[in-house]
């Protein structure tokens, strides 16, 4: 028999089971019968041999059993008592049953929003490609074992001397003050936003294609002459309301202007695990621009302060 066969013989098995039973029980009283002639031909009486046919059969029971077992009836059954014994007693109780189907729905929900958290912080794939290969670099503590951040300097040192990487990339998180024309040309409120300061070739090294636009290349590498922002896809969909026109936009960033050149694949959020992550880009090269409004910070949070970065 084919598989396809045996699989509508047995759905129909279960989807007729009042004619499945019928035709066990037929079978039954055919065994039992036969085997009960062949006794009174033998010189038994009619009672006598029909109860050793029955001996010699075993329990109908059983046998009934094993067959439902084995057109997998029996679990379908089972099934469907369990859950005619919920309904009656859901109908008996209705305040207790009420009680648990809140408690397993808030259970369910609470699970459900801890594992959507842990999954977007922990397990979350980076939109990159290989990302697989891509290892951090950090200096350690060698008295508490704790990790930092490498120097800009070291960074370069490591990229041109260290051959143990095919490229490196370096980003490092930073607070900057946006201003953004709306959609009607009029330029918005000054509003605080967290992005990264990174290196021409971040992207690069990552893989990683722009939804709209252009990313960073190593071709951008000049000093202070990149004034470029790559917006985050979640940046570019709320704040620019998924306008493709936002392309050669320029934004105000920490008082000087630079151009929007593209947007981040969706789902890209830097390489940070934990904390703020970040809603645009810019080059590394425009280091002094991107941290003159940290040092005016430090200087009206402490007076004293010398507002060196």
């Amino acid at each position: 028999m084919s598989l396809l066969k045996g699989l509508s013989a047995r759905a129909r098995s279960l989807l007729s089971s009042r004619a499945s039973e019928a035709r066990m029980e037929e079978e039954f009283r055919f065994h039992i019968a036969m085997e009960t002639d062949r006794l009174v031909a033998e010189g038994l009486s009619p009672h006598e041999a029909h109860r050793r046919a029955l001996v010699a059969f075993g329990g109908l029971d059983h046998h009934r059993e094993a067959m439902r077992d084995g057109r997998g009836a029996r679990l379908l059954a089972d099934f469907i008592g369990d859950v005619r014994y919920a309904l009656r007693a859901m109908r008996r109780s209705p305040g207790f049953a009420i009680a648990v189907a809140v408690t397993l729905g808030v259970g369910i929900g609470v699970n459900g929003i801890v594992f959507g958290f842990v999954n977007a912080l922990l397990f979350r794939p980076i939109p990159a490609s290989n990302s697989v290969q891509l290892v951090g670099v950090f200096t350690v503590d060698t008295k508490t074992g704790s990790p930092g951040l490498l120097a800009y300097e070291y960074y370069v040192d490591f990229r041109a001397q260290s051959g143990a990487f095919a490229s490196l990339g370096g980003a490092t998180g930073v607070p900057l003050n946006l201003v953004a024309a709306g959609t009607s040309g009029a330029a918005s409120a000054a509003d605080m936003v967290w992005g990264e300061l990174v290196t021409e070739n971040y992207f690069t090294v990552l893989g990683m294609r722009p939804v709209i636009g252009r990313l960073f290349a190593a071709s951008d590498a000049p000093q202070g002459a990149n004034p470029f922002v790559v917006l985050s896809y979640e940046s570019w969909q709320h704040r620019f309301h998924g306008d493709s026109s936002v392309i050669s936009r320029v934004v105000r960033i920490n008082g000087a202007e630079f151009t929007i050149t593209g947007v981040a694949p969706r789902g890209v959020k830097g390489m940070r695990t934990f904390g703020f992550w970040p809603e645009m880009w810019v080059p590394v090269g425009m280091h002094d621009v991107d941290l003159v409004i940290a040092a005016m910070q430090a200087r009206e949070a402490d007076p004293a302060s010398t507002g060196r970065p």
